[in-house]
C-alpha cells in the first residue's frame, strides 16, 4: 500500500469498529442530542488501536458579537473556522474543514465551546456515525410456504 493511502485505510478500520451514537442527552429546551463526550467515548479506543490522531487548527474567527440574554446578562456569540487534520504515523492525512458556533454568557468559554461543537461534527461527519444501529437484513427471516 502506498503511504498516501495509509490514513484512508486506517480510518476505514476505525469506522468498522465504531457503532452508532444515540442521542441520549437532553438540553434545557428538551431537545435530544449527542454530546462531545459521547463521541469521544465511541471513537477513542478505535482511533488509538489503529493509530489515527487528530490535530485542530483554528483558521480564524468568522463572526463574533457581544450579546445579552433576556435577563440582561452579557455574553458572546461566536463562530470559528476550524480545520481538523486526521493523521497516520507515516504522515499521511485527510483534512476536514468546519465551523463551530456557540453562545456563552459566562464569557470565558466561548472559544472552547466553538471548538467542541466543531470537533463533534467533524468526527460525526468524517466517520459517518449514525444515530441508531442499522438493522442487519439477516436478523429476521420470513417463513415461506410454497405450493408447487
Amino acid at each position: 500500500m502506498e503511504n498516501k493511502s495509509l490514513i484512508a485505510k486506517k480510518m476505514t478500520l476505525v469506522m468498522d469498529e465504531i457503532g452508532s451514537i444515540a442521542k441520549t442527552q437532553r438540553n434545557p429546551q428538551g431537545w435530544m442530542f449527542r454530546g462531545i463526550d459521547d463521541v469521544y467515548n465511541a471513537l477513542h479506543q478505535a482511533m488509538k488501536k489503529h493509530g489515527v490522531f487528530c490535530l485542530p487548527n483554528v483558521r480564524g474567527i468568522v463572526f463574533r458579537e457581544k450579546i445579552k440574554n433576556a435577563k440582561g446578562t452579557e455574553g458572546w456569540h461566536q463562530i470559528l473556522d476550524i480545520s481538523y487534520k486526521f493523521l497516520a504515523e507515516d504522515g499521511s492525512f485527510v483534512e476536514c474543514n468546519t465551523w463551530g458556533e456557540s453562545w456563552d454568557f459566562a464569557s470565558d468559554k466561548i472559544t472552547n465551546k466553538c471548538m467542541s461543537a466543531a470537533h463533534k461534527y467533524a468526527l460525526l461527519q468524517t466517520f459517518v456515525i449514525p444515530v441508531q444501529e442499522m438493522e442487519d437484513p439477516d436478523k429476521r427471516s420470513e417463513e415461506h410456504t410454497s405450493e408447487l
